[in-house]
C-alpha cells in the first residue's frame, strides 16, 4: 500500500493531480497482481472516488465508489463497517447529486451496519445518523410540496 499511502500524502499537501495519478497506478498494480476482488483493490478505490468526490467530479466517482463497495462486500461481508463506511460515502454523494431517494436508501442502509458493528456512540454512526435524518427531513419537505 505503498503507492497509496504515497498518494494520501500529497492529498493532504494539496496536491491531488499528484494523487489521483499515483492512486489509479496503484490500482492498477493490485488488480493486476493480486486480482480484482482483493481489500488494496478495494480500498484504493474507495480512495480514488474519494479524492473525486472531494474534488466536485461526482460523475466520475460514482462508478468508482459503486465498484469500491462491490469489493469491499465480497471481502469484508455486507454486514462489516468497511461496507458501511463506503456504503455511507456512496450516499454523501447521491445526496451531493440531488438523488435524495438513493442516497437515503444507502445511508439507512450503512447507518444500522454501522450501528451494529461500531456502535451508536461511535463518531461515524452519529455522522451516517445525522446525514440520514437530513435526508429524511429532504424527504418530508418533497412530499409536502
Amino acid at each position: 500500500m505503498t503507492l497509496v499511502n504515497l498518494a494520501l500524502t500529497l492529498q493532504q499537501a494539496g496536491t491531488s493531480e499528484e494523487c489521483d495519478s499515483l492512486l489509479r497506478r496503484a490500482l492498477l498494480f493490485y488488480e493486476h497482481s493480486l486480482g480484482s476482488d482483493n481489500r488494496a483493490v478495494g480500498s484504493t478505490l474507495f480512495h480514488l472516488a474519494a479524492l473525486l468526490h472531494k474534488r466536485g467530479r461526482f460523475a466520475e466517482a460514482e462508478p468508482i465508489y459503486r465498484r469500491a463497495l462491490v469489493v469491499t462486500e465480497k471481502v469484508w461481508g455486507p454486514d462489516h463497517a468497511e461496507t458501511a463506511s463506503t456504503m455511507g460515502m456512496l450516499a454523501k454523494l447521491l445526496q451531493a447529486t440531488g438523488n435524495f431517494n438513493g442516497a437515503q436508501l444507502l445511508m439507512s442502509r450503512a447507518f444500522n451496519i454501522a450501528a451494529k458493528t461500531l456502535g451508536e456512540n461511535h463518531p461515524t454512526t452519529i455522522d451516517m445518523k445525522i446525514t440520514l435524518n437530513g435526508l429524511m427531513m429532504k424527504g418530508l419537505s418533497a412530499n409536502v410540496n
